[in-house]
């Protein structure tokens, strides 16, 4: 059996997520890609069905879903990566600025 090949937009649309976010989730090796050349990025079809077993909601007692741990911690680091990158302090609480 072949395994497609699909495209980041493909991905993007079957998992339902932004460009941005597959890329945190690319760049923390949450999922498998292959690069052919220097800009030419492709998922294999069975690493993100893989993908999709793994992020499966979780249902809690009161029938509400939630995110898996594997989003939290996606969307957890793309706070620390805006964070860092706009100076701010990734740790405790953020104080507001002071009127100068």
């Amino acid at each position: 059996m072949t395994d497609r090949l699909l495209t980041t937009r493909e991905v993007c649309r079957r998992l339902g997520i932004s460009i941005r976010t597959l890329q945190v989730l690319r760049s923390n090796r949450k999922i498998a890609y292959l690069r052919f050349g220097h800009r030419s990025i492709r998922f294999r079809e069975q690493a993100i069905e893989e993908f999709l077993q793994r992020r499966e909601k979780a249902v809690n007692f009161a029938g509400q879903t939630q995110k898996t741990q594997t989003v939290q911690q996606a969307d957890e680091d793309r706070k620390v990566h805006l964070a860092q990158a706009h100076g701010c302090r990734t740790s405790g609480p953020i104080a507001p600025k002071e009127k100068q």
